[in-house]
């Protein structure tokens, strides 16, 4: 996936704000792209895209801008630029690209919701201290004696096994490809018992003449485990019917208890589990009344003590208001002028006149 967040080396901004411009990315792409490849691409439409798939390992030593450019046709094609900056090369340059590349196919399809692949063209500036000595072949890669095959396998269509367009007539008669692609095409769908015994029974029965039971155990539990809980009984009571016989009672028991037992595990997990969260909820739907309870006492304490701090200082205030009046009545009385009153007590002059006034009635 590309890599989005990392502090950039002076390495790596330089190269990044250069392929930035526009010009600059046109003009190495010109000059450096197969002619071939130039003629499908429409380089004015070039823009940069702000990801970067180096391996983390890299950081250091490696660069890389990719460029989204439209085809003639249309299409949005991408131009993946590596700057590699290590002083030793490395042998494995042409498998680390192909990884990129394929990346930045799997973020195209993901981004535009598509199932076409777009083009990818790489690009690769080496800046070592002697002359890159490696093929840039990826399939250099492999052995000598492997190469053609690889050419022949990693690109090629591969091969595929279409079990919904094979006739039961047409399975493996092989006993262990019968019962495996039986088991595969079979157990998922929702077929009679009866039916699915009726295909797999003649391989069950040559494993079991091999005394070979380990793919027959893999493949019971198989159909037994996909199936829904309330068929598991009735599936089960039809393959000990049909199949006890062949595979011994001790084998059928042992199948069962070894189911019986991973359930109870399974049951018991889940039961601890699901105790664990009706505990903690409980706790926290505790913790928080707890809390509510705590709460209203510290806060009635805390209001009692904060009235307490407000009601003195309110009662020091009105104090001290009342205490100035009464000075300024005082100082009235004595027959000293309102506006030197108001000055030094503070008080309105207004005030201090219907004091006056009421001083005189």
């Amino acid at each position: 996936m590309a890599n989005n967040h990392h502090a950039l080396t002076p390495h790596d901004a330089f190269f990044k704000r250069s392929l930035s411009d526009p010009k600059t990315a046109r003009h190495l792409l010109e000059r450096y792209l197969p002619k071939k490849t130039l003629a499908m691409l429409k380089l004015e439409s070039i823009q940069v895209c702000k990801v970067e798939y180096v391996d983390k390992d890299l950081k250091k030593t490696a660069s890389d801008v990719v460029l989204s450019v439209k085809t003639i046709q249309g299409e949005t094609a991408y131009v993946y630029l590596l700057a590699e900056h290590m002083r030793s090369p490395q042998k494995v340059l042409s498998f680390r690209i192909l990884k990129y590349m394929i990346h930045i196919m799997d973020d195209h399809c993901r981004k535009h919701k598509t199932h076409l692949l777009p083009l990818v063209f790489p690009l690769v500036i080496y800046n070592g201290d002697t002359p890159y000595p490696y093929s840039l072949d990826i399939f250099d890669l492999f052995a000598p004696e492997h190469q053609e095959e690889a050419r022949n396998t990693l690109v090629a269509p591969y091969p595929l096994i279409d079990l919904s367009q094979t006739p039961d007539t047409e399975m493996p008669s092989d006993p262990w490809l019968s019962l495996l692609f039986n088991a595969l095409k079979y157990a998922p769908k929702k077929n009679d018992p009866k039916m699915i015994v009726k295909v797999i029974e003649v391989a069950i029965i040559h494993l079991a003449e091999q005394d070979d039971l380990e793919l027959v155990h893999t493949a019971l539990r198989y159909f037994y485990e996909v199936r829904a809980r309330e068929e598991r009984q009735t599936f089960w009571e039809e393959f000990k019917t049909r199949l006890q016989p062949v595979l011994g009672e001790n084998f059928m028991i042992s199948i069962a208890d070894e189911i019986r037992q991973e359930g109870m595990q399974q049951g018991m997990q889940q039961g601890i589990q699901q105790g664990m969260q009706q505990g903690m909820q409980q706790g926290i739907q505790q913790g928080m009344q707890q809390g509510m309870q705590q709460g209203m006492q510290q806060g009635m304490q805390q209001g009692m003590q904060q009235g307490m701090q407000q009601g003195m200082q309110q009662g020091m205030q009105q104090g001290m208001q009342q205490g100035m009046q009464q000075a300024a009545k005082n100082f009235l009385a004595s027959g000293l002028d309102i506006e030197f009153v108001a000055k030094n007590t503070g008080l309105d002059v207004s005030l201090l006149k219907k004091m006056k006034e009421g001083m005189t009635h």
